[in-house]
């Protein structure tokens, strides 16, 4: 972006007028046929103004104008979009968390569940299937716990690339 707008600079530039001012100084001789001996002095102010290609230039400008402010648009979107990315991340962390407490309470609900299902099946209260159903339902519930927890570890490493602060939850593998 601020190279683009450099560029607009340095065409806005070209399209002014450019005064060149001097002193020359010579030593003049006579012998060689020049006029008179000594010293010679010269002030000099020179102008350019492009005529001939003002309106290319113009075009020119325009156009480096019209980048510059596409890329500026194009930085702020990007800038907006990774500030949006990252509050989502965030929240996206929290919900994780609590989340993964609920999960918790899930796998001890169908622990509790399925040692009553086991007892009521020795008793002979309920059969085979639903003892199976109750197996499963805690099987279930750690797979969901263990996928929450691969998904909370998959946003703290986003989060530890963009913000880069470590969290300390990837201690484990350090060793």
């Amino acid at each position: 972006s601020q190279a683009q707008q450099e560029n607009a600079q340095s065409r806005a530039a070209d399209l002014m007028p450019t005064v060149t001012m001097g002193v020359r100084a010579a030593q003049t001789n006579p012998y060689r046929g020049e006029v008179r001996y000594g010293p010679d002095l010269n002030a000099f102010v020179q102008i350019n103004y492009p005529i001939f290609d003002a309106g290319r230039g113009r075009a020119s400008y325009e156009a480096a104008k019209l980048e510059a402010e596409n890329m500026a648009l194009q930085t702020a979107e990007a800038e907006r979009t990774m500030r949006a990315y990252y509050a989502q991340l965030l929240d996206k962390i929290e919900s994780l968390k609590r989340t993964l407490t609920a999960r918790r309470t899930g796998i001890d609900r169908a622990r509790a569940s399925r040692e009553a299902a086991h007892a009521a099946w020795k008793s002979g209260a309920i059969d085979l299937a639903r003892m199976v159903d109750a197996d499963t339902a805690l099987t279930k519930s750690q797979v969901d716990y263990y996928r929450t927890v691969a998904e909370l570890y998959e946003g703290l490493a986003d989060w530890e690339r963009w913000s880069g602060v470590t969290s300390g939850a990837f201690a484990l593998f350090d060793k």
